[in-house]
């Protein structure tokens, strides 16, 4: 039986989780019902169980976001013949494993922050530190095995580095609703965003094409969904409220069940990330037949088909993405049509098979 240990700053559970533990939780849990055996060592977080066993993953949870590091490396020392492998899931600062580690690594990395990704998060003083880092990643881990979720990302680290020996892309699947599932539509035009809420996702440009909407199609809302930074939020609607816009209504975190409602009861989805590793809400988007209007960034670049499942803007223009909105919400023709493309094109991607195409890449170097 293989036995893997997989590193990761978060856990799914955590408050904080994002799409990088999505894709663990949703790969790795079908993993081991296979027999394979799975422990995840990660950080603590308020309320969490130090030991765990989640869908037969077994959690073990110690230090906080910045010791974890160092405890993962005394917990791989302390308990190396227990494994075969090693995956290392990377969020910015890497758990160094190509120093300890002497058998095979698997590397996991969503997309690399740039310094405008770190300004917004972190500001400019960390900025600089956390833009080494992540240039220094790809030239540390050239040896592993280095599984990413999309081209732009494969392409940004061949470029920092072109001596990598292996990036395969595993692309991140999504939970697909129910086939014959009847919602009616909002009976106003109803843009949504369904997500992490958080600077990067830069969720105050979809505040601002909205304000463009507004002059055009009077009627229409917006809606602002999902987990995030309680300070960010203040920002949103502080800022709505200072541009006397009328009609956006934040709902904060969902359970799933309101978010499918949400989503499949809405015309438009709208995401302005200044960069994603893939972007799984805009499929899930897509899956319930909402058309997505994004920037043409790295990430979601991958993730959408332009002019079929969604449109893509130049970054920056907000005036064509407020257009693209607008066209969707006025043209029937068009948003029917691009919705049934959008459904076609969101059940490509399943996490059953992201988790055959993981195995099989485990597979190639654990039994060559």
């Amino acid at each position: 039986m293989l036995r893997i240990l997989v590193l990761n700053w978060k856990d799914f559970n955590n408050p904080n989780a994002g799409g990088a533990e999505e894709y663990i939780y949703q790969i790795f849990t079908r993993l081991a019902k296979k027999g394979i055996e799975i422990t995840l060592f990660t950080s603590c977080f308020n309320g969490a169980n130090r030991n765990d066993n989640i869908n037969n993953i077994k959690i073990i949870r110690r230090g906080n976001k910045f010791t974890v590091y160092l405890l993962g490396f005394l917990f791989y020392i302390m308990n190396r013949y227990k494994y075969d492998v090693v995956i290392e899931s990377i969020n910015t600062v890497p758990f160094l494993t190509p120093f300890y580690v002497k058998k095979p690594i698997y590397t996991i990395i969503h997309h690399l922050g740039g310094k405008e990704t770190y300004d917004l998060e972190v500001g400019k003083t960390f900025s600089s530190v956390l833009t080494v880092i992540q240039k220094f990643v790809p030239l540390l881990y050239t040896n592993t095995n280095i599984i990413t979720v999309s081209e732009s990302t494969k392409k940004e680290l061949m470029n920092i580095n072109k001596k990598i020996q292996s990036i395969d892309i595993v692309k991140n699947g999504i939970v697909l609703p129910p086939e014959k599932i009847i919602i009616n539509k909002f009976e106003k035009p109803t843009i949504i965003y369904f997500g992490r809420v958080k600077k990067l996702k830069r969720v105050e440009l979809i505040i601002n094409a909205f304000n463009q909407v507004k002059t055009i199609v009077p009627e229409a809302i917006l809606i602002i969904a999902g987990r995030g930074d309680d300070s960010y939020y203040d920002f949103l609607k502080n800022y709505v409220k200072s541009k006397s816009i009328k009609d956006v209504n934040f709902l904060g975190a969902l359970n799933q069940e309101d978010k499918l409602l949400y989503l499949c009861k809405s015309w438009v989805y709208a995401i302005a990330s200044i960069k994603e590793g893939w972007g799984i809400s805009v499929l899930e988007a897509n899956s319930v037949g909402l058309p997505v209007v994004a920037y043409n960034v790295p990430g979601l670049v991958d993730s959408i088909k332009d002019s079929k499942s969604g449109f893509l803007i130049e970054d920056g223009d907000e005036y064509s993405y407020a257009r693209a909105i607008i066209k969707l919400l006025l043209d029937t023709k068009l948003r029917c049509k691009m919705s049934q493309d959008a459904i076609f094109w969101a059940n490509h991607f399943s996490w059953d098979r992201s988790a055959i195409e993981f195995e099989s890449l485990l597979n190639l170097t654990v039994h060559p």
